[in-house]
């Protein structure tokens, strides 16, 4: 039968650890634990949160957003940067056709 390994808190070497810090990855006891919102982290990782939190309220306040990006989430920039271009495309090739113009492979390829 193995042996059950138990993990130590990183901050008290005698307890037994029950979750990692979200920031650090520290192993941290119940008593070290600091919960902010489904999170859980050390009482170091908490500290430096809060004083970056005030030193972001001292420059001025919230960081600056740019307008353009506020409102879409980030993940969403390069798909709305190149949705128009196999639009522009099929316009492209269907203006061509109807002048009566030879479209090539190549170009239709560029639409596949």
């Amino acid at each position: 039968m193995a042996a059950k390994i138990v993990a130590a808190c990183a901050f008290h070497p005698g307890a037994r650890a029950v979750t990692r810090c979200g920031r650090c990855g520290a192993f941290i006891c119940s008593a070290c634990q600091r919960i902010v919102g489904d999170r859980r982290y050390c009482a170091y990782c908490y500290q430096e949160m809060a004083n970056e939190r005030r030193r972001g309220e001292a420059a001025g306040g919230k960081a600056r957003v740019s307008p353009a990006t506020q409102g879409v989430p980030w993940k969403l920039w390069p798909g709305l940067a190149f949705l128009p271009i196999p639009l522009l495309l099929s316009w492209l090739m269907t203006y061509m056709m109807r002048q009566g113009e030879e479209v090539s492979i190549g170009a239709a390829q560029l639409l596949i």
